[in-house]
């Protein structure tokens, strides 16, 4: 995927995550398009200034405040053309201690708010008979996630299936909803980590780089993609 995919002028995203390793390249790969893009995120904003880019700090486990962001991004813009639900959080715990408001807040930045937003979005988006939704799951859905990982496979299954539901009900107005399942990433979550192993059982014997996730979600969104819609599709190294 690299190379310019070509998006069509006068395009608007928004893209949840945005400050992460993957939501970065992501926004990135959409400004070099010349996509308006509106980022959210939860912590920090990205280091990049595009007057193309606005950067909106959002916390997902408050409903009230997702309203704010899509009320920001609809003073500014009659439509969204894309999203992006990249935003995430894993409990990184042995799933029979983890705390019962721990798996409630992972399933509210995981799924609930991304429900909660495409409810806000897709309508838009049938009005305008165009749109693309992109929900980042996991390759750990396929395994039903680790011992440390169990509820957040379960809430990407959980969000793969609502994405596969829109997908039904947004194709005659090219309203199209793809998953992609994202192998194991060199990102900063794994900082410190030794994954020389878990690299091995990578059949193409890497890890993923961001921009392997950011450049098929601008496929999916871009012309080449116009025949794809309510798949779950693994960029994950061949596993």
């Amino acid at each position: 995927m690299r190379g310019s995919i070509n998006l069509k002028m006068g395009k608007v995203a928004i893209i949840t995550g945005g400050s992460s390793d993957i939501g970065v390249a992501i926004v990135k790969k959409f400004i070099e398009e010349g996509t308006k893009v509106y980022s959210q995120y939860n912590s920090n904003p990205i280091n990049l200034e595009n007057p193309n880019l606005f950067q909106i700090k959002s916390d997902f486990l408050k409903f009230e405040e997702i309203d704010s962001l899509v009320e920001y991004v609809l003073k500014k813009e009659s439509k969204v053309d894309y999203l992006v639900n990249a935003a995430g959080t894993i409990e990184g715990q042995n799933f029979l201690v983890c705390s019962s408001e721990k798996i409630e807040n992972l399933f509210q930045v995981n799924l609930f708010s991304h429900i909660y937003l495409m409810q806000k979005i897709f309508p838009l988006m049938l009005e305008n008979k165009f749109g693309r939704i992109i929900s980042l799951s996991s390759i750990g859905v396929k395994y039903s996630g680790s011992i440390n990982s169990t509820y957040y496979s379960a809430s990407k299954s959980a969000l793969e299936s609502v994405t596969r539901s829109y997908a039904k009900f947004g194709a005659e107005s090219n309203v199209l909803c793809n998953n992609i399942r994202v192998g194991v990433v060199d990102t900063k979550i794994h900082k410190n980590k030794d994954l020389s192993a878990r690299t091995q059982l990578i059949p193409v014997k890497r890890l993923g780089r961001p921009e392997d996730i950011a450049g098929f979600v601008l496929y999916l969104c871009s012309e080449k993609g116009d025949f794809i819609t309510g798949q779950d599709i693994a960029i994950s190294g061949g596993e």
